[in-house]
């Protein structure tokens, strides 16, 4: 899974491209209702170019966006010609297809868009990365029928030819966007709060970094940052001016290595939930995490056994929690997996479906030490100068059935 919304009915999109089935040359786009029963499923696929997606937005008319560009473990075979690049592709309420572009941006097909915000004009922001000699962060806004209202880029301090960033971003309530992602030399982590006309309002840099693996936003507007490594969760939260608020370190009780750290959500009471997967050996294990607002781990759970991942997480009206992730239907006999099942379950306040064993308790996690860092705004990126092309591609969209995991029910 890469990609997930809520929407405004109160159900559920999710983009998919990760082992649903051995025929992955496309990717799945899922519609599920407020109860978890799906409503549609489509199927695309293009024939001119391999697209992957990151990023799923959905527009004022009901609509959604979704981004992305060439795989990144395929970028070689993508090369440098268009119709390779960044990727656009406008689907209708009912998840047909509206429109599609892609961009070269400075000659390059190398360019990817990680994530996207919708405006109030009916279009979106489209956050991403392209290269030159340097890595660069791709900011463009386009209007309700795909056309480019400004565009914006940044110097990165990244060498383009040593590592790709995962570039993470969220809207905040005065409407503009606040964006994190890794950099090296010195190992870092930049967050940029922009405005929705491309302004730059703060940038900062965190020394030494800490790997950000997600970003969301707080009530006030200011951004917090996730990240796990080994056992140990960390969190940072800024304030809406782009100054610390607090920072603090967690020990789980996890099996194996935290991989992967959904996108926090905020609680009702002020607090923190996440998602995500461990990974040991060939397997993978999913967890739940909630920090209250008194920075204490409220609870925390396992699920899958060595047979999940959990992927993004939203918090229901009742108090309890929807999440979105993965558990395999087959595999090869040596833990890699070839076909898999959405999973989707609805869970109480507690993070658990009650009289489920697919979930463990894993006891109490443990405040650990996080260490010491600086925050800085110098040097963290220069605006230059872009251009950008668009071109068109082969895009089918037809309607598809895949199963979803019947776990906990």
């Amino acid at each position: 899974m890469t990609a997930t919304v809520q929407t405004a009915d109160g159900g559920y999109v999710i983009v998919s491209q990760d082992v649903i089935s051995q025929d992955n040359t496309g990717f799945l786009v899922m519609k599920f209702k407020v109860s978890g029963q799906k409503q549609w499923e489509r199927r695309l696929t293009s024939d001119v170019i391999d697209i992957g997606i990151d990023g799923i937005a959905q527009t004022r008319d009901g609509g959604f966006v979704l981004v992305g560009g060439c795989k990144y473990n395929y970028i070689d075979d993508c090369g440098f010609e268009p119709p390779s690049g960044a990727i656009l592709i406008k689907l209708r309420p009912n998840g047909t297809v509206g429109w599609k572009k892609s961009f070269a941006v400075n000659g390059y097909g190398f360019a990817r868009f990680s994530s996207v915000i919708a405006t109030s004009d009916g279009g979106v922001i489209a956050i991403g990365q392209h290269p030159t000699d340097l890595l660069h962060l791709l900011n463009v806004r386009v209007n309700a029928t795909g056309d480019v209202v400004w565009k914006k880029s940044f110097e990165l301090p990244v060498d383009f030819f040593g590592s790709l960033v995962k570039v993470s971003s969220t809207a905040t309530p005065d409407d503009g966007f606040i964006v994190a992602f890794n950099f090296y030399r010195p190992y870092g982590v930049g967050v940029m709060k922009i405005t929705n006309s491309g302004k730059v309002v703060w940038k900062k840099r965190l020394l030494p970094g800490f790997n950000v693996q997600s970003v969301g936003v707080t009530k006030d507007g200011g951004a917090v940052l996730f990240s796990g490594a080994a056992n140990k969760l960390k969190v940072v939260v800024l304030n809406a001016n782009g100054t610390l608020s607090w920072n603090a370190g967690y020990s789980l009780k996890v099996q194996g290595t935290i991989r992967s750290v959904s996108r926090p959500v905020q609680t009702p009471d002020d607090g923190y939930v996440v998602t995500g997967s461990t990974s040991y050996g060939r397997k993978n294990s999913g967890f739940i995490a909630k920090i209250d607002s008194s920075r204490k781990v409220a609870f925390q759970r396992t699920f899958g056994n060595g047979l999940a991942s959990g992927e993004s997480i939203f918090t229901t009206p009742d108090g309890g929690f929807f999440l979105f992730g993965t558990t395999p239907r087959r595999s090869d006999g040596e833990g890699g997996i070839i076909e898999a099942d959405i999973l989707v379950l609805k869970m109480n306040s507690e993070g658990i479906v009650p009289g489920c064993d697919f979930f463990h308790s894993s006891g109490t996690a443990t405040t650990a030490s996080y260490g010491q860092f600086t925050i800085d705004g110098d040097k963290l990126s220069r605006s230059v100068a872009l251009s950008i092309e668009s071109f068109d591609f082969g895009l089918t969209s037809v309607a598809s059935n895949h199963p979803v995991s019947t776990v906990c029910r």
